[in-house]
């Protein structure tokens, strides 16, 4: 299954990392090339936000030129394209993959847990 948008939102769990060509299960030396640039392609997985579908494990492929040194485990970001497209599929015990595609536009947006505990800082449990 296919969604096409112009946005969604992630929190990296790796560092993007060159994408190569495989044959069969046998990796090459040989870069992945994004299909819209031409460019080599990088990606990094994480959480990505999937309006109907909640929080799901996925990876985020874009080109080259989008990777910084920002782009770190535990960085939330917003990943634009026009169209950006993901792909779905199943995964072990009845989860769902995503893979995001046709990145243009990469906005971070800070460190997860810097973001969480500014919004609703965490309390330590009363001791009573």
């Amino acid at each position: 299954m296919n969604i096409t948008t112009t946005s969604t939102s992630m929190v990296l769990t790796t560092a993007p990392r060159p994408r190569f060509v495989y044959e069969g299960a046998v990796r090459t030396d040989q870069a992945a090339l994004d299909e819209s640039t031409g460019q080599p392609q990088w990606q990094a997985r994480g959480l990505v936000q999937l309006e109907g579908l909640g929080v799901i494990e996925g990876t985020l492929r874009l080109p080259q030129s989008l990777v910084t040194e920002q782009l770190v485990p535990g960085e939330v970001v917003t990943a634009a394209g026009e169209p950006l497209r993901i792909g779905l599929r199943g995964g072990d015990y009845g989860s769902i993959l995503a893979t995001v595609e046709g990145v243009s536009r990469v906005d971070t947006h800070g460190l997860f847990a810097q973001i969480a505990t500014a919004t609703r800082p965490l309390k330590a449990a009363a001791n009573g």
